[in-house]
């Protein structure tokens, strides 16, 4: 899925992939949660929707600017709008189509497996051509 739409008040709003340069600014904007925030955050499992929308309403009374910040980077939604017209019921669904388009948890898995098999790499250099025993 690339994208999804969100009806607001009536007005459509297209939740897109995120571009290396929105998602680099995304990060500035996680770096600039508090930590008590960053560490609920570190503890969600992000291939579980339900998982962060339960400490969604904890995260936010923590820090509702911060959090408007990620939510309009990651959304392409405005503050204003996010914060003056959405409800509760769309600010969930703002952050599902977030996850669902972006594919957070697949994007994590690869990276994983790309970093583990290039620890692999550098680590048998240094055992070939040893005498083992």
């Amino acid at each position: 899925m690339t994208n999804k739409v969100i009806t607001i008040n009536g007005q459509e709003y297209e939740i897109k992939k995120l571009a290396l340069g929105r998602y680099a600014k995304l990060i500035g904007a996680l770096d600039n949660l508090p930590p008590e925030v960053m560490e609920e955050l570190k503890a969600v499992d992000t291939s579980s929707t339900e998982g962060f929308m339960a400490k969604l309403p904890k995260l936010i009374s923590k820090s509702w600017e911060n959090i408007l910040d990620v939510l309009s980077i990651a959304s392409g939604i405005e503050k204003e709008v996010l914060s003056e017209e959405c409800d509760l019921n769309d600010g969930v669904n703002i952050v599902k189509a977030i996850f669902e388009v972006n594919d957070f948890a697949t994007v994590k898995k690869t990276l994983a497996t790309l970093f583990q098999s290039k620890k692999e790499q550098e680590v048998a250099p240094q055992t070939k051509g040893k005498k083992i025993g």
